[in-house]
């Protein structure tokens, strides 16, 4: 039966307009979605829009009237019900449903697993923390570190999260090429990608001297729906793998990729005002405390106490601080400390200094320079290389780690290790004291500060004599300190509990890290 449509006499052609599309004629039969061209009737099943597909027995007819007809509508987009209020051309709603940033996204991962969710944009986030966590990196500040492993042919996918803009970064490493590609892709609007640029600089350590090669980006960043693991090496960022090579001298090199955004005006510098806050020491830029010699010099907190007169006229020092700079300083924005090796956050004195605290990029040392003297210094990216250079038996990459110590009641017992999960480091001690009767395990997050909470450890003690037998200690992992002061607060059991699982004068135990997710 055909179905009437009624037309009051001060109804308007754009009521008309969406009276006729919510007409079930232009849904498609098997689908039930807007018919997209080219639109097909089949006896006795109805018309199938264009992105369905058909047996080869199947007979179809183009229905070229019906399109007709709809050429001369205004049609809304599919997604309206989800936020978007365009208006289109019949023969242009295909194009628009490829970019429409109300569209159901893909798993950006499906290339690499078998993945197949799909959602709105909003939810990639929750979807990506709870199903590819590893492969996830949030750093608000748009400087991400990335490893690469340049001794095969690979790729590697992550999304990168900085506030509420999302990126995928697909690294494709091609031996045969002597090549190295780096694409970008920005998750959203098209129009919105275009706000953003990146650069990729290299770092390596290669004879105590920490090395790196920068790279800025010609090319704008591409949308989302332009992703694909065979992408178009016209619009990568290339780098030569050869000179990678001779940076690197490991299979692995640290990359840092730094997303700027044009728009964001705030984050300029008054160089020639932070002159005025050059220490004439070390050269960093003077916050507060600053201090001053006798004859009103001005020198850093840092410089301060190494000092036992001005450099510059050679008086003395009081206890007399600069507060005029100091007030000064409350007006103007800093860079961080580190912005020569990748860092472009740009804040108040007092927010740069705890941002310093937890940078990315800001110089460590060796995790066992405590332990063994190892006088090695570097980026974070570094770490790993040195890890796998110098201390390769003292490292385990996993996040499980099964171990045998030495147990007696007679003898102290202390044992440090690092495990690297995933491109992340933890520094892991056991020690048992014999004076308290207690034995600890510390495990600590080498990295920034803010990282340290969403890791959570766990210690089991095993019976090799009876596999159902077992016990198990958790805790979050810590923020990285000395030697002395990391069993403050620690995985401890008394060491009477310990030795029922000991077995001729060892115990075995495992140390298993994972991240803690978030599922709110």
């Amino acid at each position: 039966m055909e179905q009437e449509i009624t037309c009051h006499p001060m109804e308007t052609w754009t009521d008309l307009n969406d009276t006729l599309m919510s007409l079930p004629i232009f849904s498609c039969k098997k689908c039930q979605q807007f018919l997209i061209p080219p639109i097909r009737f089949v006896a006795g099943t109805g018309r199938i829009c264009g992105a369905c597909t058909l047996p080869e027995s199947q007979v179809a007819i183009h229905d070229s009237a019906l399109e007709v007809i709809l050429q001369t509508l205004s049609i809304p987009c599919p997604n309206s019900s989800k936020g978007c209020k365009a208006k289109l051309e019949y023969f242009s709603v295909s194009s628009h449903m490829s970019t429409c940033s109300n569209r159901n996204y893909r798993c950006p991962f499906r290339f690499v697993t078998d993945c197949m969710w799909e959602g709105g944009v909003s939810h990639i986030s929750k979807h990506a923390s709870m199903q590819h966590l590893d492969d996830v990196i949030r750093v608000d500040s748009g400087v991400f570190p990335l490893q690469v492993d340049i001794s095969i042919s690979n790729d590697t996918i992550k999304i990168l999260q900085m506030e509420s803009e999302q990126f995928i970064v697909h690294t494709k490493c091609n031996v045969s090429k002597s090549k190295l590609y780096y694409f970008l892709y920005y998750i959203g609007n098209i129009e919105k990608a275009q706000e953003f640029s990146y650069s990729i600089e290299q770092t390596a350590n290669t004879g105590g001297d920490n090395c790196s090669l920068q790279h800025n980006s010609k090319y704008k960043i591409l949308q989302d729906v332009n992703f694909k693991m065979d992408g178009d090496e016209d619009n990568a960022l290339v780098v030569d793998l050869s000179l990678v090579k001779q940076l690197s001298r490991g299979p692995m090199v640290g990359t840092v990729l730094t997303i700027i955004s044009k728009n964001n005006k705030c984050e300029e510098l008054d160089e020639k005002l932070l002159s005025f806050f050059e220490c004439p020491v070390c050269n960093n830029f003077m916050r507060p405390p600053i201090f001053q010699c006798l004859s009103g010099h001005s020198l850093c907190n840092r410089c301060r106490p190494k000092l036992g007169q001005c450099p510059s006229c050679r008086t003395g020092f009081g206890n007399t601080r600069n507060y005029a700079l100091e007030s000064m300083s409350n007006g103007i924005k800093f860079p961080c400390t580190y912005r020569d090796l990748g860092c472009n956050v740009v804040l108040s004195a007092s927010d740069v200094n705890k941002h310093e605290l937890e940078c990315k990029v800001r110089p460590y040392n060796c995790p066992f320079m405590e332990i063994n003297r190892c006088s090695w210094d570097g980026t974070y990216l570094g770490i790993i290389t040195h890890l796998r250079e110098q201390h390769a038996d003292k490292c385990k990459f996993s996040n499980y780690a099964k171990v045998c110590a030495g147990f007696t009641y007679e003898n102290n017992f202390a044992d440090v290790y690092c495990m690297v999960v995933n491109g992340d480091i933890f520094r892991v001690c056991h020690k048992r004291d014999m004076g308290n009767h207690n034995t600890y395990w510390a495990v600590q997050y080498v990295g920034p500060r803010n990282e340290a909470k969403n890791y959570k450890c766990e210690i089991g003690l095993l019976d090799i004599r009876n596999d159902n037998r077992k016990l198990i200690r958790f805790d979050l992992c810590q923020d990285l300190t000395n030697f002395d002061s990391m069993f403050n607060q620690c995985i401890m059991l008394p060491s009477n509990v310990v030795s029922w699982f000991s077995n001729n004068g060892q115990v075995t135990y495992y140390c298993k890290i994972n991240k803690i997710s978030n599922t709110n």
